[in-house]
C-alpha cells in the first residue's frame, strides 16, 4: 500500500512524575525511537511527562485526526506502571485510555489500518515482574527494539521482528545488581498481544500488509 506517511508515532515519554522517582535513561529511548521510526518514514510527535488530562486530550486530538494518507498509527509510552494502570505526571491511569479513542465508530480513518501500542514501564505488574532500564542505555527492551529494526525492518514482518526481540532479551540481557540478591541475574521477556490480520512490513518504500494464503 502507499501512502505518503508511512505511519504516525506518538511518543510519551515519561522522566519526571510528581511523587515516583525519575526515570534515568528514558532519554535515550527517545532518542533511539526517533532514530529508527524516522529512517521508517514515520511522522513523529514527542510528548514529555505529561499530566493524565494532557495525554487524554492528546489522544483524543490525534483520533481526530485525518489519516486517510497514513499507513498505521504507533502510540509508544515509556513510564511507570503497576497492574491496574500506567503513571501519568500526576497520577495513574488505564491502559485501554490509549487505544479506546481509535476504535472503528471514533477513528473511521483508521479503520482496517494497523494500530501499534508499544508500552516500556519500569515495574510492571501485569505478568508479575520488572522491566529493566539502564541509565546509560535505555531500556533493554526500547534498545533491543530499535537494534531489530535497524537490522530486520526491510525484510521481516513486525510480529517476527518482535518475536526476535525477545530471543536478543533473553539471550544477550541479565541484570547486574549483586547488592539486592531477588533482582540480581536476572532476565526479561515482553509480553506480545495482538489482533493483526495480517503480515505487517514496513518496506523501504511501502507499508504492506500481506494477506496469509489457505
Amino acid at each position: 500500500m502507499n501512502y505518503k506517511q508511512r505511519g504516525r508515532a506518538i511518543i510519551f515519554n515519561h522522566y519526571k512524575f510528581q511523587t515516583l522517582n525519575s526515570r534515568d535513561g528514558t532519554d535515550l529511548d527517545e532518542k533511539n525511537l526517533k532514530k529508527r521510526l524516522s529512517a521508517l518514514n514515520f511522522d513523529i510527535k514527542v510528548h514529555r511527562d505529561l499530566k493524565y488530562m494532557e495525554i487524554y486530550q492528546t489522544l483524543q486530538t490525534a483520533a481526530e485526526d485525518k489519516h486517510e494518507d497514513v499507513g498505521c498509527l504507533m502510540i509508544i509510552v515509556l513510564t511507570h506502571g503497576e497492574s491496574n494502570g500506567l503513571h501519568a505526571y500526576d497520577h495513574m491511569y488505564s491502559v485501554d485510555t490509549l487505544w479506546t479513542p481509535f476504535v472503528g465508530n471514533k477513528c473511521p480513518s483508521l479503520v482496517g489500518k494497523p494500530k501499534i501500542f508499544l508500552i516500556q514501564v519500569t515495574i510492571f505488574y501485569f505478568v508479575g515482574y520488572y522491566s529493566w532500564r539502564s541509565p546509560l542505555n535505555g531500556s533493554w527492551f526500547i534498545e533491543c527494539l530499535c537494534k531489530e529494526l535497524e537490522k530486520h525492518a526491510s525484510e521481516r514482518d513486525f510480529l517476527t521482528i518482535l518475536t526476535f526481540v525477545n530471543r536478543r532479551m533473553a539471550i544477550d540481557y541479565e541484570s547486574n545488581v549483586p547488592d539486592v540478591a531477588y533482582m540480581h541475574k536476572k532476565k526479561q521477556i515482553g509480553s506480545i498481544m495482538t489482533t493483526l490480520t495480517r503480515l505487517l512490513y514496513f518496506y523501504e518504500h511501502n507499508l504492506i500488509l500481506e494477506e496469509g494464503t489457505e
